[in-house]
């Protein structure tokens, strides 16, 4: 199962790539996720966009956990939700988690600051599509961290995921 500790969502983007500040890519494929809202580090105006290959430079890494929608264990492809935020330089106290269908979930940052939170885009070894809860699933460890199977945590675990908003 999935061990990774994380120090916090004030990392930034300088100190996950090198010493020296990096600027956030553009996009060369198509969007799949915009982070707007409190950010610092933006590629399009006042926000960032980025495509699939910007969030897998971020650092993917698998996740194998049981989810309350799926049956048995499911082999997520997912990037660390404190490391899109720290390259962008998000700081605030919640992130609206935007759904394709106009779903949307007020995320505290105090549980993204826990380290458990990742956005998935690959469910086992195959890219997410629409049908299949993608582009993108904020998904958390349940099987390792039970406590996010209350209804409360259930209802950040956004599918269709395409936008955060950094409050």
């Amino acid at each position: 199962m999935l061990k990774l500790k994380c120090t916090g969502l004030f990392l930034t983007w300088a100190l996950l790539n090198s010493a020296n500040a990096i600027e956030l890519p553009s996009p060369k494929d198509p969007i799949i996720l915009t982070v707007e809202g409190n950010v610092s580090i933006a590629n399009r105006g006042d926000h960032a966009a980025f495509d699939l290959s910007m969030l897998n430079a971020l650092g993917a890494i698998t996740v194998d956990t049981n989810t309350p929608w799926t049956d048995g264990v499911i082999r997520f492809k997912a990037v660390p939700l404190l490391k899109v935020l720290a390259a962008t330089g998000a700081s605030g106290t919640s992130v609206i988690a935007h759904a394709l269908n106009d779903y949307k979930s007020i995320v505290p940052m105090s549980v993204l600051d826990k380290g458990h939170a990742y956005l998935a885009f690959k469910m086992n070894e195959t890219l997410m599509t629409r049908r299949d809860k993608g582009p993108l699933w904020l998904i958390f460890p349940w099987s390792d961290h039970p406590e996010y199977l209350t209804p409360q945590m259930k209802i950040h675990a956004v599918w269709q995921l395409n936008k955060l908003r950094v409050q």
